[in-house]
């Protein structure tokens, strides 16, 4: 789920800072994936995912984030 508590920003902010350490070559070969459950009926959890995506629109990172909602076990191993 996108929950605050679980700081997912933090490798948004992450990913931004890895940029100025990697030629543009390399650092556009980077995915950051985050993936959960999106329970539109938890408004934190609308509120969270839409706060996740304006802040890799912010930081310019749309080419390098992807977000997956609701995937199944064998996504998700497939992403592990």
């Amino acid at each position: 789920r996108f929950e605050r508590k679980k700081n997912v920003i933090l490798a948004i902010e992450s990913l931004a800072e890895v940029r100025n350490l990697q030629s543009v070559k390399n650092f556009n070969q980077l995915r950051l994936v985050i993936a959960g459950g999106c329970d539109t009926r938890i408004q934190e959890n609308v509120e969270y995912k839409k706060e996740l995506e304006q802040k890799v629109q912010m930081l310019k990172l749309e080419r390098n984030v992807e977000f997956r909602c609701n995937i199944t076990d064998k996504e998700r191993i497939k992403l592990l």
